[in-house]
């Protein structure tokens, strides 16, 4: 947090800690955001990208668990693992003026949040498939 106060004034940094799931849904709706950004280590599917992306927020994530598979050139950028810090700088760099930061990039952010993680439709569809 101490190098997050050192960002240029444009920049705003929110570490949410740990808060409920309601505290962030309301968050996602009474603010702006441009990109979440998660360099985690180890995960699996983290519930925190499946939020962000249904509010249409592209992500930058390390590729590690099952990052993979929700953050694809649809809803985001994924890092190795090992990335450099100055690689993160770039994407920083280049996010505002980049197409990731648009509305139609963000509209197709949540569109395929809803086609492939949004309960129901999903629930729907798995019930479909194996009921047939």
């Amino acid at each position: 947090t101490n190098l997050a106060k050192q960002l240029p004034s444009n920049v705003h940094v929110k570490f949410m800690g740990n808060v409920s799931n309601q505290t962030i849904i309301e968050f996602y709706q009474k603010q702006c955001v441009n990109l979440f950004v998660t360099t985690s280590e180890t995960e699996s599917l983290p519930m925190s990208i499946q939020e962000a992306i249904s509010f249409g927020i592209p992500v930058v994530a390390t590729n590690v668990g099952g990052m993979k598979e929700i953050v694809t050139d649809k809803t985001g950028i994924l890092l190795s693992k090992d990335f450099q810090k100055e690689e993160l700088a770039n994407i920083f760099d280049s996010f505002l003026l980049s197409e990731k930061n648009t509305y139609k990039y963000r509209a197709g952010v949540k569109t395929f949040w809803k086609e492939n993680f949004d309960a129901q439709i999903v629930y729907s569809t798995f019930g479909q498939r194996i009921s047939a």
